[in-house]
């Protein structure tokens, strides 16, 4: 009787080379794989961890160099808002700019009533965000020796008082139609006088926003007015003179706000 080994094909133990070597590639390649993706894998985790670690300095930074302004003093000339601001924070306020609100207002049994004059139909107005900057000196602080150095630049250093800063104030009038466009208070005042056949009188909310060193954003209400007789010749300096102080009205207008109430052009649409 033959054994298991006889009974076996006669070439059962005879290996070809190219078998050998296609077997160890792929062995190798395989463990190749294994190490990069392991080596992946590591990296992966540490560029997580960096990460985090990078939020944290940033969170702290930040907390750590906060700027904290407050208004010293505020008014109008012709078409231009000028402020004083202290900052007693433990960091700088970088790229400061106004932004102004209108509002129609109504006089009812109630009270006041104001409709944000960025909605409804016909003739509304958006609001723009104005860049603000250093000036020497104003007739706010007449005794103040100017600082020629900054001028032109719009950040307060920390620990920085009485900064004298201006900026034209800006609105976006637009209709049915037709793109908002930059315009100066009193040009928009003109066209409103025109178009807002029911509305004598206005109301307006003055913010101003900044940036801290890791470029968060904040935004600071500076003061609001109401009763403001709305004419053709109506300047924002004239605004402040002739309206009334009063408590804030609504909200800052975002660029969400802004979008949503840009016209869609049917050229651009398509529905197909």
């Amino acid at each position: 009787m033959p054994t298991i080994l006889q009974s076996l094909p006669p070439n059962f133990w005879s290996v070809d080379v190219a078998d050998v070597v296609s077997l160890l590639l792929t062995v190798g390649l395989f463990l190749v794989y294994f190490s990069m993706r392991n080596i992946q894998d590591e990296q992966n985790t540490i560029q997580r961890t960096q990460n985090r670690l990078m939020q944290r300095q940033t969170a702290l930074m930040a907390a750590n160099h906060q700027p904290r302004l407050t208004f010293d003093s505020h008014r109008g000339d012709d078409d231009t808002l000028k402020l004083s601001i202290d900052n007693s924070g433990e960091g700088p306020a970088d790229n400061i700019h106004s932004q102004c609100v209108i509002y129609e207002q109504e006089f009812g049994g109630d009270g006041p009533q104001f409709k944000p004059g960025y909605q409804g139909a016909g003739t509304v107005v958006s609001s723009a965000l104005n860049p603000m900057v250093r000036k020497p000196t104003t007739s706010m602080h007449d005794d103040k020796p100017p600082d020629m150095n900054k001028v032109g630049e719009s950040t307060v250093e920390a620990g920085e008082m009485n900064i004298l800063l201006d900026g034209v104030i800006k609105l976006k009038p637009f209709s049915g139609g037709s793109e908002p466009y930059d315009a100066p208070f009193s040009e928009v005042m003109q066209r409103l006088s025109r178009e807002w056949n029911d509305v004598d009188h206005i109301a307006i909310d003055l913010f101003v926003f900044f940036t801290d060193v890791v470029g968060e954003e904040y935004g600071m209400h500076v003061e609001s007015y109401s009763d403001i007789p709305l004419s053709m010749d109506l300047t924002f300096e004239e605004a402040l003179e002739r309206g009334s102080k009063h408590s804030r009205i609504g909200d800052p207008l975002t660029e969400d706000d802004a979008a949503a109430m840009i016209p869609l052009n049917p050229e651009n649409m398509d529905f197909r």
